[in-house]
């Protein structure tokens, strides 16, 4: 076991905590889990650390024999901190964007974060989670291990930056013991007096988990809390039930009908869920051929299994052969209820082909909507490269030979 503070210093960024320098590794690691008093910074500024950006987990734990039956022990906390943002709060370090970027702590058995006030940490994730809850499925594989994760917030990026443990399905009941199931938002409205209405239910039996559950509602930028806009407690009466709670937002917070609204839920042991995320379906939005020399938008569409309409960004590939291929970005907007669309340019150069292979792939890591298995969406059409014919440029429709506005 180990006792120690760790409070208002500066990791791996200059002096004003503005820049990072370099990749550093882990900063503080090696901390058993089991039996350690361990505080890494405080509610108050003078005691919170600054952590530049990583090339490994800045806090690690991991040195027992973890499982996911490892308990929460309340004294080891990380709070207050600042990881990978600039000293004001509200900006990133300058540099931080540096090759690696894996979650900065990973861990399981501790307390990130908090409800009291200056408990919760800042984060900018890029590539990976910010968190990593560190446990084992049998016989392999890596499960949601218990970590206590309350009052965190994130700054997001240009990539979503995605905020804890990723998109883990939930199960009939919360039966496994790999985790809490996460909650599922079904309706939200905005009534006066700054108040917001939430419909949600938790699909987790009192025999499968330890009641009351403590939820925690945010705004979302991609799959991270920007805005911690409330919590309720959802107790054992409520469990696996439709329930309604009506959150006072704080001064200045509004909540648009397009927002993103993300929850977690938290059982009486401590263990936090991955933050809500909801199924969608991933599809080409036509049959249009590329046009060769010319930049040709391709198009798809996602449409969601819930409330929200999906968004983030989708890779488009254009594969010519296992050697050689091009891609493009398509940012998803929505266009209408549970769906949105998004398209980017490709420009083909190699001549007239056909029977060439488009793929879309929409990574979940990083964003809040994933397959039904909360795996990666990909999808995959053949397309024909013509010469000419520009009137009906992105606009034609193969399987008559017409051009057609898309819808």
């Amino acid at each position: 076991p180990i006792n120690a503070t760790f409070e208002g210093n500066l990791f791996g960024t200059n002096k004003e905590a503005t820049v990072t320098f370099s990749q550093f590794p882990m900063f503080i690691r090696n901390i058993p889990a089991l039996g350690s008093q361990v505080t890494i910074g405080g509610i108050s500024p003078m005691h919170r650390n600054v952590f530049g950006s990583n090339n490994g987990p800045v806090i690690d734990t991991v040195t027992d024999s973890f499982t996911t039956n490892t308990l929460i022990n309340s004294n080891i906390r990380v709070m207050g901190n600042y990881f990978g943002v600039a000293a004001n709060g509200t900006a990133l370090t300058a540099n931080s964007m540096l090759p690696g970027n894996p979650s900065y702590i990973y861990a399981s058995g501790i307390v990130v974060g908090g409800i009291g006030p200056g408990e919760g940490n800042v984060f900018a994730a890029y590539n990976a989670s910010a968190i990593e809850s560190a446990g084992s499925l049998p016989g392999g594989g890596t499960a949601v291990a218990p970590i206590t994760i309350l009052g965190n917030t994130s700054l997001g990026s240009d990539g979503f930056g995605a905020f804890h443990s990723g998109t883990i399905p939930n199960d009939a009941g919360d039966a496994d013991t790999f985790g809490q199931n996460h909650p599922v938002i079904e309706g939200f409205a905005n009534l006066p007096n700054n108040q917001l209405e939430i419909r949600y239910r938790v699909d987790s039996a009192t025999v499968n988990q330890p009641y009351p559950l403590l939820l925690e509602f945010y705004r979302g930028i991609g799959n991270a809390p920007a805005v911690l806009l409330g919590r309720d407690s959802y107790t054992a009466v409520d469990a696996s039930n439709e329930k309604t709670v009506v959150l006072t937002l704080p001064v200045g917070v509004t909540v648009l009908s397009s927002d993103l609204l993300l929850a977690s839920a938290t059982d009486a042991s401590g263990a936090t869920s991955v933050f809500s995320w909801t199924p969608m379906v991933l599809s080409f939005a036509d049959n249009a051929p590329l046009f060769n020399n010319q930049p040709t938008p391709v198009r798809v569409r996602a449409v969601a299994d819930g409330i929200f309409a999906p968004r983030g960004k989708v890779k488009i590939i254009l594969e010519e052969s296992s050697f050689i291929e091009q891609s493009c970005f398509a940012t998803l907007v929505p266009s209408g209820f549970a769906q949105s669309t998004g398209e980017c340019n490709l420009t083909w150069t190699r001549g007239v082909s056909g029977g060439l292979q488009l793929r879309a792939r929409y990574a979940p890591q990083n964003q809040p909507f994933a397959s039904v298995t909360g795996q990666d969406l990909l999808v995959t059409r053949v397309v024909a490269v013509n010469d000419g014919n520009l009137f009906c440029h992105g606009f034609e429709d193969n399987s008559n030979g017409t051009c057609r506005a898309l819808p």
